[in-house]
């Protein structure tokens, strides 16, 4: 699926389950397989998106294929809890740990100015120097950083800093100032105070003056309301990864004291209920809204804002060449209002592959066991007294698709032979088109074309021998005429022959004898062995079969005719 615009406060599937507005269960079952694929579909289809989006689809999924809901339906905890994450306050991100051990000595979140170095002009005259030194003593912090730089000459005569200024006259032997100050500048550095250690513990550090930070879902407190942390607009990949970072930058995050951090988990309840309800159900609405205008592969809900209306249908044109109507029962769609229902798009899915799974972990078969008539009809048994094919000729079940889904695995088994049955003919079968059941039916033809090319004084084109004492060529070996046309060889089907995976090989065919019902038997045997190995046959009914040492195609197998008896028309 195509990777979709990112906007402010877009969260994931994960982060909403952290949050509270998403959860591992469903309303309408309890099983464990209908539960992770329903959710499992929810997630991949839904995304990144606003926390009101998740929680209106999750409540969607919750309830199941049989229940529709309308918007004041869909107000629940998750939706409650979402409706106060969709006012930007509530962040994710790295903020200091807000549950560490504090010292309370000091706790302040300010900032530290120190004055500029103070020195004498060419005039004896007092200014501020801007050579980056600065005085330790007489430093001053201020709560808030100041919108615009404050003025060290503008301080320094004030009646705060008269002490200062008394001090910097005495140093310097003079009393004048300049009237412009210099441009010296104070040095501001954001401060947390200082910290009493011998309250901490051993080991731990003050989660105010040495914060550790953790990623988590957030408050910030600000006076007496909570910071905005995020508003609206595209953004992008990642910018939701850390929000307080990404809207407001590093250095106005260290600012951010743990002493201002709340856990969101831990005040969620109270703020979801306090939430009010026409503004919840606002919120649901504008979340339809925007999912109802997805494309298609992303669309997740269909409502059933319909009418069954009759429409009159233009049919023609009357003799008078006037428009002729019929009227027609047509379903049309109506504006949505307040009781517009809505309901999860497709479940034909989620039914379809839980059978699937069902059939995955089916207890009635374990991977490679063997089964056939032949050892079955004759009680064979291993060590456990399980039936099983002692002979090779049989079934075996494996395991020949595998797909992972939403946390379960998809298993597609069948019966497979244990070996590939087979037929014999000669090298040169894929030109002949002749093959036999036994390779000692082989063996003899072979034998017997032999015999015959000798009686009848056959003789061969190359490496012929002479015998001087009977006058004659000696006879053809047959060690020559297998390495030429005549060697025996093995002929195996090319594609899998297969049985389904709810079949009992104890009471059904061997490969062997359904691939002599295919080679040998009547047009009706074709047909069953057909229908019972439908993985061999090809669209126009064939089965391929190949030397089972070579690496290539040889033969088509088709199937049989039935003898077509014409009866002489008998005259009187």
């Amino acid at each position: 699926m195509r990777r979709r615009a990112e906007r402010k406060g877009y969260v994931n599937w994960e982060r909403a389950l952290s949050a509270g507005i998403v959860d591992e269960k469903v309303a309408f079952t309890d099983n464990q397989t209908l539960t992770d694929l329903t959710l499992g579909n929810t997630k991949q289809t839904m995304g990144m998106c606003y926390p009101m989006d998740l929680a209106v689809a999750y409540t969607l999924a919750s309830v199941g294929p049989d229940k529709m809901l309308n918007a004041e339906d869909m107000v629940n905890e998750y939706t409650r809890t979402a409706y106060v994450m969709m006012g930007g306050k509530v962040g994710w991100g790295e903020v200091p740990n807000p549950d560490g051990p504090i010292c309370g000595h000091d706790m302040v979140n300010a900032y530290l100015h120190k004055w500029p170095e103070a020195r004498l002009d060419k005039h004896g005259r007092i200014y501020f120097a801007s050579n980056q030194m600065y005085r330790s003593d007489f430093t001053f912090r201020l709560n808030e950083k100041a919108r615009h730089e404050i003025s060290p000459v503008t301080l320094i005569h004030s009646d705060t800093f008269k002490k200062l200024k008394e001090k910097i006259e005495q140093e310097l032997d003079a009393k004048e100032w300049a009237v412009s100050g210099g441009s010296g500048h104070f040095r501001i550095t954001h401060t947390y105070g200082e910290c009493n250690e011998a309250m901490i513990p051993d080991g731990e550090k003050c989660a105010h003056h040495s914060p550790i930070y953790e990623r988590m879902w957030f408050l910030i407190e600000e006076n007496d309301d909570y910071l905005r942390i995020w508003d609206t607009g595209a953004v992008s990949r990642g910018w939701n990864n850390d929000q307080l970072n990404s809207q407001f930058g590093w250095n106005e995050k260290k600012n951010i004291s743990a002493t201002q951090v709340t856990r969101f988990s831990e005040v969620r309840r109270k703020l979801a209920r306090d939430a009010p309800l026409k503004g919840v159900i606002k919120e649901i609405k504008k979340a339809l809204t925007r999912m109802g205008n997805w494309t298609s592969e992303r669309s997740l809900i269909v409502n059933d804002a319909w009418e069954e209306m009759n429409i009159s249908i233009p049919i023609g044109v009357d003799d008078n060449g006037e428009e002729m109507y019929e009227k027609q029962a047509r379903r049309v769609s109506t504006r949505r209002g307040k009781y517009t229902k809505y309901g999860w798009k497709d479940w034909d899915w989620v039914a379809k592959i839980d059978v699937q799974i069902q059939e995955s972990n089916t207890k009635a078969r374990k991977e490679g066991e063997t089964q056939c008539s032949i050892c079955f009809s004759k009680n064979v048994k291993n060590d456990l007294g399980h039936s099983y094919c002692e002979c090779g000729k049989g079934w075996k079940y494996k395991r020949y698709q595998v797909e992972r889904m939403h946390g379960h695995e998809i298993v597609k088994f069948r019966w497979e032979p244990i070996e590939k049955p087979s037929v014999f003919g000669f090298k040169d079968f894929e030109y002949t088109g002749i093959f036999f059941k036994k390779i000692s039916e082989a063996t003899n033809v072979r034998n017997m074309f032999h015999k015959a090319l000798n009686h009848f004084n056959a003789t061969q084109r190359k490496d012929r021998v002479w015998d001087s004492d009977e006058g004659v060529s000696s006879d053809i070996k047959v060690e020559w005429l297998s390495e030429k046309r005549m060697d025996i060889r093995e002929i195996v089907t090319a594609g899998v022959m297969t049985l389904p995976w709810n079949s009992d090989p104890e009471y059904t065919l061997t490969p062997i004898e359904l691939l002599h019902k295919m080679c040998f038997g009547s047009p009706q045997d074709w047909e069953e062995a057909m229908e019972l190995s439908n993985s061999v046959g090809d669209s126009d009914g064939r089965i391929k079969l190949m030397d089972k040492h070579g690496s290539y195609v040889t033969m088509w197998i088709h199937k049989p005719t039935e003898k077509v008896i014409v009866e002489e028309e008998v005259v009187a």
